[in-house]
């Protein structure tokens, strides 16, 4: 544990390699919707891919990260729940204004 309070130096090299990845898992899945979206003549998979992609960036950034090991793996965690719910209740909606309704149904009390 760091117990000093000189702030930290922003490590470059690990931020372009997080961004990097990142950047690759989310083109990767917006690519692949936009093939089965061709594919089947449809146009609403879009939004369905939000959350996927927030957890693929949430799972990259906590894997090639550096830093506190518990610190990105618990906002990994929590980051992928969050998308996975958003994820449900997007598909579950037709309109967006029905999403919040469907957030309501979905999400734990």
């Amino acid at each position: 544990m760091r117990l000093n309070h000189y702030p930290r130096r922003l490590d470059v090299t690990n931020l372009r390699a997080v961004a990097g990845v990142s950047a690759a898992a989310v083109t990767l899945s917006q690519a692949a919707t936009a093939v089965v979206a061709l594919r089947s003549g449809r146009r609403d998979y879009a939004d369905a891919v939000w959350g996927p992609g927030l957890a693929a960036v949430s799972l990259v950034s906590a894997v090639v990260g550096r830093g506190n090991a518990w610190r990105r793996w618990s906002l990994a965690v929590v980051s992928t729940g969050w998308a996975w719910l958003f994820a449900r209740c997007v598909q579950k909606s037709t309109t967006w204004p029905e999403l919040a309704e469907v957030a309501r149904s979905v999400a734990p009390a």
